[in-house]
Order: C-alpha cells, then sequence, then structure tokens
C-alpha cells in the first residue's frame, strides 16, 4: 500500500520540516510509503542545499514577499507560486529493486508522467532536458531532473538517498512566473535573460486552461502511481506524531532572511 496525503498550503518552511518528518517517520518502518502533495501560501524560492546565497538578489526577494528557505534536497532552485509540489518518500530497501527502468524516467517520475496523462495532456512528448538551461547562472554545476513538455521544462525533482530513505521533492507548475524567478537572481542583464527563456519554461495551463483542485491533482497521482508501482494507494493524513516532528524540525528550514 502506497499512503497519499493531500495537504494544504503552507509557508515554505513548515513544507520542509513536514517532508523531512515524513520522510524520516517512513524510514522507520511506522508508516508506508508515502506521497504527499501540497502547495504554498506565499511565493517561495526553495534552493538547493549547496547553492550558494550570494547568487540571488535578496534585497529583491525580500521587497516583494518572496519566502527563501534552503531544501533538504540538492538542485537548482525551485521557484512555487501557482502549481503544486510533492513529497515521495520511502524506505531505501524499497526501492532498491524499482529504480531501474527502461527509459529514461526513474520509477517516480514515470508515475508523475501518468498522473500527468490522466489530466489530459499528451505525456507522449514528454522528455528529459538533457542541459541545465540555467546552469551559467552558478558557479557549480547545478543537477536536476527536467521533464520537458515539447521542449519546454515542466516538471522538476529533485532525489535525496540514503542508507535509510529515497526522498523525491518536485514541483508541477500550472503557471510558470519567469519574470519574479528571474529577478530572484544576482545578475547584471535580467530583462534580457527574462526575453530569453520566456519560452523555456511551461505549465499545465499552457495545455489545460481549466482550473484545477487538489482533489483533482489527487485523484491523478492515486491512478498514475498504482499504474507505475502495482500498489494500490490509500488516500490518509499525517499521524499526530508527524505533526510533532514537523514541529521539532521547523527551526532548520526557517527563512534564509
Amino acid at each position: 500500500m502506497i499512503r497519499l496525503i493531500v495537504d494544504s498550503y503552507h509557508m515554505g518552511s513548515w513544507n520542509m520540516a513536514s517532508d523531512m518528518a515524513i520522510t524520516n517517520y517512513v524510514a522507520s518502518g511506522r508508516a508506508p510509503v508515502t506521497i504527499k502533495l501540497y502547495g504554498w501560501t506565499v511565493p517561495t524560492l526553495s534552493i538547493g542545499k549547496k547553492n550558494n546565497v550570494e547568487v540571488f538578489d535578496l534585497e529583491y526577494i525580500k521587497n516583494n514577499g518572496i519566502e527563501l528557505i534552503r531544501r533538504p534536497t540538492d538542485g537548482r532552485p525551485f521557484f512555487h507560486t501557482k502549481g503544486f509540489s510533492f513529497l515521495f518518500a520511502a524506505p531505501s530497501e524499497y526501492m532498491i529493486n524499482r529504480e531501474k527502468t527502461n527509459n529514461e524516467f526513474s520509477f517516480v517520475e514515470n508515475a508523475i508522467v501518468e498522473s500527468i496523462k490522466e489530466l489530459g495532456i499528451d505525456s507522449g512528448n514528454l522528455k528529459r532536458k538533457t542541459k541545465n538551461i540555467l546552469s551559467y547562472l552558478f558557479n557549480e554545476n547545478i543537477l536536476n531532473d527536467e521533464i520537458c513538455l515539447f521542449n519546454k521544462s515542466f516538471i522538476s525533482s529533485v532525489i535525496l538517498k540514503t542508507e535509510r530513505f529515497y526522498m523525491v521533492q518536485g514541483y508541477v507548475p500550472f503557471e510558470f512566473d519567469i519574470r519574479n524567478y528571474i529577478n530572484c537572481f544576482n545578475i547584471n542583464n535580467k530583462k534580457e535573460t527574462i526575453k530569453e527563456l520566456s519560452d523555456e519554461f511551461t505549465g499545465i495551463y499552457n495545455y489545460k486552461n481549466i482550473p484545477l483542485g487538489f482533489d483533482d491533482i489527487a485523484y491523478s497521482l492515486k491512478i498514475g502511481f498504482k499504474k507505475v508501482f502495482n500498489e494500490e494507494v490509500v488516500m490518509n493524513k499525517c499521524t499526530e506524531t508527524e505533526t510533532e516532528i514537523t514541529k521539532e524540525y521547523y527551526p532548520m528550514y526557517i527563512p534564509l532572511i
């Protein structure tokens, strides 16, 4: 059985603490493999654990009410506004025999792709981007799993593997706010960069222009993950213990500014 938690909208600090609390709880064997669906109360820039804060325009971020947080996973920054995020948490041993697939996507990515198909979006056009279009903004090689639709960056996900757990954090935009995203970076040619990259990102509403709620997304996730993992996906909630652990972890993920 896979547990599907449909959470709500929270500040970024709570979301990250909750992801880590659930992942550790699942790794301890006290809860089944878990998917969590959630959103963001305010626009949030979540950065990888190795991202250098100096590459960001902290004044712009602060003045525009954007929350800046650091994820427990690495990878390029995600800008969370209109869209949904997902957590996948499993014990490491659960994923050992599932990681190898017959195509370029991981098991979890395949499940997300199948879920997107259930929303009526043609997944036949989904493929992995081979080069990160934002690499030049960093002094280090930032690696991400980028799933593209019609050659535009669509779904971003990052994986943290330890001896105890397998953790995936991902984001799927309804609409991608390229202007605010690029303005969060400490670069001189922001207008030119926004113009250059304006057609490099896409979101669900570019292909399905109707409002979607968490119930719609949850239904698609149930079907997508059941199809790929061949397990029943059951709606459930966080336990009281997971909520208490989240409160303990919360100070570790307070905003950086």
